[in-house]
């Protein structure tokens, strides 16, 4: 994580002096942005992530939305993992993993 723990604590030079102005949200709304409004959908909160076949995955947001896609990426804190319900399940290891990790 920033090249040594000493690097990562350090005020100059550090990654606490690395900030973006007007926040790092900024770089995730440009994405979205260039990628458009039919391929990213914002305010969907992802509940369940099912496989269906091996090119299949379907999508159920809390607000009843359903998706279909080939493929998922979940960038997500692996603390936040027990938020959505995944078929077939995660792996025991990467549950474990996930469920021993705290926010922060």
């Amino acid at each position: 994580s920033g090249g040594s723990f000493n690097r990562v604590i350090k005020v100059s030079d550090g990654a606490q002096e690395r900030k973006f102005i007007g926040g790092s949200m900024q770089l995730s709304d440009a994405i979205a942005n260039n990628l458009g409004e039919t391929k990213v959908l914002r305010n969907h909160q992802v509940v369940e992530i099912l496989q269906i076949g091996e090119d299949e995955t379907r999508i159920v947001c809390k607000n009843g939305t359903k998706l279909a896609a080939k493929s998922v990426i979940v960038a997500l804190s692996p603390s936040l993992y027990k938020t959505i319900k995944f078929n077939p399940p995660l792996p025991k290891s990467k549950e474990d993993f996930a469920n021993s990790m705290e926010m922060g």
